[in-house]
């Protein structure tokens, strides 16, 4: 596995979350030729869509390549202070995962629900803070999970989609959720790579309109685990916790773009 090198140039691409991350700056010394600075990389998962609050919000931020470039002992000393907006930290406040309730004024509204992460700790010139907002509604329940797989052949995917469109096709008021956390060992960017395949298969193949399926990387779990989820086209949906820091992900090279079995 190619992981160190890799970590350092990753970019992210993530569907349907918003994602923000730390751009590495460049050092301007006095040799001819910049150097990069080496950067930790600070990631907040927030879905774009709205989410049910109807019990305790799980949120995760990730402080990337910290403990290669910071060292591991440095990296246990990070600290992190959430704010959040319209909701209460139950729990976690320190810590890279909090708990997140609605306060009793918004519970039976639509809100948005800001967030703002800063991180202690890591290299002064890197970026320290990132934030974004999280559309909760107590009154929506959370999505139908239909099915879940793992490391599969394309024919076998195939197959667990199929039966994915004929409900598409059956019940033309929902829509589908799509999750895919990447494993413990995978390839770069692997959950966009999958996504990207399934999307094929929906909407080039099967005609699914584009705006019935929602792709979202969940981030990274122990397994490659692919989760799919129905919900009414007004309704919520999931909300993905990734169990896994990006840290204690093996990374291979980027994954291929031709066709193959996992």
């Amino acid at each position: 596995m190619r992981s160190k090198s890799i970590r350092q140039s990753i970019i992210v691409l993530n569907i349907s979350f918003l994602v923000l991350l730390c751009a590495c700056p460049i050092s301007t010394g006095s040799s001819e030729k910049p150097s990069q600075t080496r950067c930790t990389t600070l990631t907040l998962r927030l879905p774009r869509y709205k989410v049910a609050a109807n019990k305790p919000i799980a949120l995760t931020g990730d402080v990337g390549g910290a403990k290669e470039i910071l060292g591991t002992e440095r990296a246990k000393l990070l600290g992190f202070k959430w704010t959040v907006s319209q909701a209460v930290i139950i729990s976690g406040q320190g810590t890279p995962k909090i708990l997140v309730g609605v306060a009793k004024s918004v519970a039976k509204t639509v809100q948005d629900v800001s967030v703002d992460l800063e991180v202690t700790g890591v290299p002064p010139e890197c970026a320290h803070r990132v934030a974004g907002n999280l559309t909760i509604d107590s009154n929506c329940l959370a999505p139908i999970r239909f099915n879940e797989y793992g490391k599969v052949s394309v024919e076998e995917e195939s197959a667990q989609l199929e039966r994915l469109v004929d409900r598409l096709k059956n019940e033309p008021k929902y829509v589908a959720y799509i999750v895919i956390y990447a494993g413990r060992k995978s390839c770069l960017s692997e959950a966009d790579w999958r996504a990207n395949r399934i999307r094929r298969y929906l909407v080039d193949q099967k005609a699914i309109p584009k705006n019935r399926v929602e792709i979202i990387d969940g981030g990274f779990q122990d397994e490659l685990t692919t989760e799919l989820y129905l919900s009414p086209c007004n309704g919520c949906g999931p909300l993905p916790v990734s169990r896994l820091m990006f840290d204690d992900v093996e990374l291979g090279p980027p994954c291929g773009f031709e066709e193959r079995s996992p």
